[in-house]
């Protein structure tokens, strides 16, 4: 119980009176008593209020009521938690002590129990590396070795264990034995100590005989079971070291002055008889020299009482030195007394929801901060606001900003890493996609498997430390999950989770690096000539002060030398005039210097330096607080799961201290170590034991005794008056000093109060561990900055980051979207219904018009259908093919109502295509064709992989989707000649030998592009199809692109004539010579017409060329003359042949692609 001058509290007066029904009383809320006198309840509430209380188990004093039974709540906790094993041990070590001070006893008392295991104790132990610690109880100890050495390594613990698991009996050292957590600290040994010791003889620290008779006799706690056979030699205090020696000298003195009264008794007799008379005239002498003694004892007595003044004076101010010290150190924040309150945060409360709102504001910051780098201003021009990022993530639209977001992210991905794609995989891409991946077009339609192609690009164990691959690790479903459906229908966490991945993927490249490195530079740069620009206002300040201070010091010499009082007032004009010069001189120099630097300020972008100053610092309580660029205000992030465990001590504020500023803070300190102490008689000589050792206890004892005897110094100056009088003189004295009528409590403070469900730093209130909260004004800002202590280690660089950025912050606080971060629940259905109704013109189209909330798997289908009725219909009408095998009105209306009974029945023909091989192909078709260009072969310059063949469709079992069969209908459909590149030749390709060649690998191409797409599982992955294949088509060529090759314009369509060759338009009045009507058989441009003559003219070349090399064989042969006679008449035979060999070229470039088995 708390006790007041050393007594515990008495009941009061009516503690027995007993009350009648409907009385009116006063109730004492601490003390759960009841008064019917006003006067006894409001004397016993002063007293309880009063800091006139102690706890009578840690012994802190100068406390109220309340405080001193917390004080012993936190202490009956602690001690509940030391095992009843160590308890006799502990109280055995303390009896063979010899301090007077509780700190040093506790001390060689921890030193020694620290180190060493007691029998019954209950461990951990740990046989090797890597295996799990075992609970284990002690059940004999032995020495190994002789009994002299008392090392603790040299113990042998012989343990059973007593866990869940197998029980087995070991034995082990103490290097493998460990006390569990805060089982045996400093703090709880010296409480434990404090009730079970008293002051015994000589002043020496001695174990209370019902503590001993309690833990240690009846235990059977033995100096053999602690010591181990030898008992230790603690060290003795040095106040009993010269208690000792005074003792010894007294002693010897004594037995001397015994024998020295022995031997002179009877002369002392003899000596008294003769000067009987002698003494009786000397009486009026005696008389004389008592006065003088008398005043040479009462000058000795001054001399003495100065010089305790002079030591007390010394003791004093070395304490104060030692206190203010103490007191101004920078410390741990949880240790620090003079705490202030820090203003509440108001909580965020958004559309996102506070656990996602820290992946909200990275996504929002780094698409802002890099949108240079992302090219942002294309899908966002004016930047991407909250609006637009909660509507991405909350609606998740196709073709809305989610895509944009998505796309921005790809592509610059794609330009970052362009070159470190495995060759395996690039192989891969080339051989289904028939090009690059990075080079593919990126839509709202396909950019699900986009995602899912870069992300399993990282699926390689070496790739452990990038972002992808452990989005692959710790979340698969999401892959899983985009392999057959888009990423509009992922989970909110999943789509974040993505989009974060990706842009810590960015955060990799060498161009974010270095802009960052280049940020810090700046930022560097720009703190400097910040810190320069303060640093000249201040020493300025300083100049004009000891200018003035000179000239007062001037003047007051004059005054002393010269009585003249006009000269002096002419003198002071004159030094007047002296200093206001130099104070304009001083001033002028300052404001050349400013203007220097401000101009370096304005020459560095200030957005480009505070890039890397989001994070600003962590408050007492481990909460951190962020600025961001595209938010305005300060932001509070509170993460309870990451602060750990309550303190074993709990820190006690002193609201006085904490409400003085920086300049009175010291002067406070001093008054009242020296006043305080004086007028509260507090002062001892071993008042240092505790500070010399630096415990904090100690100082904060100290202190507060001191600021209590200068509270009753400053009342005692108060003159009497009447007590109304006096009470206004005491309230008028506390609102002079500003200290709030109730003191804070730790939990106000944000400070560690010791319990874990009521703890506001260390606790768990709610399951949610992590909470946001904001600050929306400057003058809560600066609010903030002045509750924070400047000499906490953590909220010292929290303070100096705020008052740096403060005035930017102030600045753009005014723009706080209070009404985003401040959403109740009766709001949020509202906003989310209107964000949905919400219609910008860049996303006029989303869901391309389709009723909110359909399906993105529905619209993807019908989207995807009208795409390729749309591309049929431009095929046809541009005369670049026909559907083959279907009626185009019943495939069209099939598709249009997404009936696919007909597709099904109808296959596209690939199952019976082959693709020839490359031996076969120039066997057949090539070998004419590689003999005038000798330096061309047929593997020169392309990729050549016989052995790699497309997969026959027969070894695919999977039923294909109806889509894919429709994406195939649409590509038969297009006539070979009209496919560029990469599944036809490449644009400007004059040699033949190449444009055959390019021919034979754009068909392989087109073949692994239908091979994929049979394996097609959603439909973004065929969107990706179609794109491919709608961007090989030559659409020049199209008839509804045709322009006039002559006159180069598209008027006069029923006077438009198209080469049967190339497609070439020409109108009829353009042609030389004019045709007046269309032909009716076929027609050849006179382009087409020279290529035609010249192939005629190179075959029949090779062959004359042919039978001329067999001649030279054998010329006399029949054969040969009939050859020369051939040679002789190859005019006549080319004339005769002509439409032979035109039918023949038709027929090699009709058969040069395929061939059926």
């Amino acid at each position: 119980m708390p006790v007041l001058k050393r007594q515990i509290l008495e009941n009061g007066v009516e503690a027995e009176k007993t009350f009648k029904d409907n009385q009116k009383v006063f109730f004492c809320q601490q003390t759960r008593e009841i008064f019917s006198n006003y006067e006894d309840y409001f004397n016993r509430v002063m007293v309880l209020s009063a800091s006139v209380w102690s706890c009578t188990m840690t012994g802190r004093t100068n406390l109220t009521y309340a405080e001193a039974r917390a004080s012993e709540k936190s202490a009956k906790y602690k001690l509940k938690n030391l095992p009843t094993a160590l308890k006799g041990p502990l109280l055995l070590i303390a009896s063979h002590t010899k301090r007077s001070s509780i700190f040093e006893l506790a001390g060689d008392v921890y030193g020694y129990a620290k180190d060493v295991f007691f029998k019954g104790e209950t461990v951990f132990t740990k046989n090797a590396e890597g295996d799990q610690p075992r609970k284990v109880k002690i059940m004999r100890v032995v020495l190994d070795g002789p009994a002299t050495d008392q090392r603790p390594e040299r113990l042998i613990y012989h343990v059973e264990t007593c866990d869940n698991k197998t029980s087995t009996a070991y034995s082990a050292q103490g290097s493998a034995i460990s006390r569990e957590r805060n089982t045996l600290t400093m703090d709880k040994c010296k409480l434990f100590l404090k009730q079970h010791v008293e002051l015994g003889p000589e002043h020496a620290l001695c174990v209370k005989k019902k503590s001993l008779e309690m833990f240690v006799t009846s235990k059977n706690c033995t100096d053999e079971i602690v010591f181990y056979g030898q008992k230790p030699d603690f060290e003795m205090s040095k106040k009993l070291q010269a208690m000792h020696k005074s003792s010894q000298k007294k002693k010897i003195v004594n037995d001397t002055d015994k024998k020295k009264k022995l031997g002179t008794k009877k002369q002392n007799n003899i000596a008294n008889n003769k000067d009987k008379s002698v003494q009786e005239n000397r009486t009026d002498a005696k008389t004389n020299e008592a006065k003088e003694q008398l005043q040479k004892e009462m000058k000795e007595e001054a001399k003495k009482e100065k010089e305790q003044q002079r030591k007390r004076k010394a003791l004093l101010q070395l304490q104060a030195s030692l206190v203010l010290q103490h007191y101004s150190s920078i410390r741990e924040d949880q240790e620090l007394t003079d705490q202030r309150i820090i203003p509440a945060a108001q909580p965020v409360r958004s559309l996102i929801g506070s656990e996602h709102f820290a992946d909200f504001v990275f996504i929002l910051e780094f698409l802002n901060s890099f949108g240079d780098l992302l090219s942002i201003e294309s899908k966002f021009p004016t930047g991407l606001s909250i609006d637009v990022l909660e509507r991405a993530l909350l609606l998740r639209e196709i073709n809305g900003p989610l895509s944009d977001i998505l796309e921005l992210l790809l592509r610059a991905l794609f330009g970052q890493h362009s070159e470190e794609f495995d060759d395996e995989e690039q192989i891969l891409r080339l051989k289904y996609f028939s090009r690059k991946l990075i080079y593919l077009p990126v839509t709202s339609t396909n950019v699900s498997e986009f995602l899912r192609w870069y992300i399993v690009s990282y699926e390689q164990s070496t790739n452990r430390d990038n972002p992808c691959f452990q989005l692959l690790q710790e979340h698969p479903h999401i892959i899983r999950s985009l392999l057959s459906n888009s990423v509009y229908e992922l989970a909110i966490d999943d789509i974040i989770r993505i989009i974060c991945a990706l842009i810590h993927q960015l955060l990799l490249s060498e161009e974010v690096l270095a802009r960052v490195e280049k940020a810090l530079e700046v930022y560097t740069q720009y703190k400097l000539n910040l810190s320069k620009e303060r640093r000249l206002i201040a020493t300025a300040a300083a100049m004009k002060q000891l200018e003035q201070k000179k000239m007062n010091e001037n003047l007051e010499s004059f005054k002393e030398s010269n009585e003249d009082m006009e000269k002096v007032e002419q003198y002071r004009l004159k030094l007047d005039q002296m200093l206001n010069d130099k104070l304009q001189e001083i001033e002028t120099n300052k404001l050349k210097q400013l203007k220097t630097l401000q101009l370096e300020l304005e020459t560095i972008d200030k957005n480009q330096c505070y890039l890397n100053h989001i994070y600003l610092g962590m408050d007492r309580g481990f909460r951190k607080y962020f600025r961001f660029n595209s938010l305005p205000g300060l932001f509070v992030e509170h993460d309870v799961s990451s602060t750990g465990n309550c303190m074993d001590r709990v820190t006690r504020n002193i609201p006085s201290l904490a409400q003085c500023d920086s300049g009175s803070r010291n002067k406070f300190i001093t008054n009242a170590i020296m006043k305080g102490a004086v007028v509260n008689n507090l002062l001892q000589l071993d008042e240092l034991n505790g500070i010399e050792t630096h415990d904090d206890e100690a100082y904060e004892q100290l202190l507060l005794r001191g600021i209590v005897g200068l509270e009753k110094a400053e009342l005692l100056a108060i003159p009497t008056l009447p007590d109304a009088d006096f009470q206004m003189a005491k309230d008028r004295l506390a609102l002079t000093k500003k200290i709030p009528e109730t003191d804070p409590s730790n939990e106000e403070l944000l400070m560690c109060t010791g319990n874990a469900e009521s703890c506001s730093v260390h606790g768990s209130r709610s399951s949610n561990k992590v909470t946001w909260g904001y600050y929306a004004t400057p003058s809560e800002l600066d609010a903030v900055i002045a509750s924070l202590n400047q000499r906490g280690i953590r909220e010292k660089k929290l303070r100096e980051a705020l008052e740096f950025v403060r005035d930017m912050m102030a600045e753009r606080m005014a723009q706080c979207p209070v009404k985003k971060l401040s959403i109740t629940e009766n709001r949020r259905t509202k906003l989310l219904a209107d964000l949905q109704k919400t219609q910008e013109k860049q996303y006029s189209k989303v869901n391309f018009l389709f009723v909110p909330g359909t399906e993105p798997n529905e619209i993807l289908e019908v989207v995807f259908g009208e795409n390729l009725l749309k591309l049929q219909d431009k095929i046809s009408i541009g005369g670049l093919g026909y559907l083959k095998g279907f009626d185009e009105m019943e495939w069209r209306n099939a598709i249009a109502d997404r009936t696919y009974d007909l597709v099904s029945r109808h296959q596209p023909k690939w199952r019976l295509r082959r693709f020839m091989k490359r031996s076969e192909f120039y066997k057949q078709f090539g070998n004419a064709l590689f003999k005038k260009h000798k330096k061309v072969t047929p593997h020169s310059d392309i990729e050549d992989s016989d052995d790699e063949q497309p997969e026959e469709a027969q070894s695919i079992t999977r039923e294909e989707m109806p889509e894919e069969a429709i994406n195939g209908n649409v590509e038969q459909s297009i006539e070979p000649k009209f496919l560029r590149d990469p599944f036809g030749p490449r644009d400007k390709l004059r040699d033949q030998n190449k444009i055959i060649e390019e021919h034979y690998q754009g068909q392989k191409r087109l073949l692994y592009w239908e091979a994929s797409l049979m394996r097609a599982t959603s439909f973004s992955q065929l969107f990706l199809y179609y794109h491919i294949l709608s961007d090989a088509i030559m659409w020049q060529r199209s008839i509804t692109s045709s322009a006039c090759s002559v006159c180069r314009k598209k008027h006069s369509a029923e006077s438009t004539l198209l080469c049967d060759e190339c497609n070439r338009a020409y109108h009829l009045f353009c042609l030389t010579p004019k045709l007046k009507k269309v032909p009716a058989d076929d027609w050849f441009c006179p382009k087409c017409l020279k290529e035609r003559k010249r192939k005629l003219e190179e075959v029949q070349r090779s062959e004359s060329e042919d039978a001329l090399s067999d001649d030279m064989q054998d010329e006399g042969s029949p054969q040969a003359q009939c050859a020369k006679h051939q040679r002789l008449s190859v005019t006549t035979m080319q004339k005769q042949s002509e439409e032979k060999q035109i039918s023949r070229q038709e027929a090699l470039r009709d058969r040069i692609f395929y061939s059926v088995d």
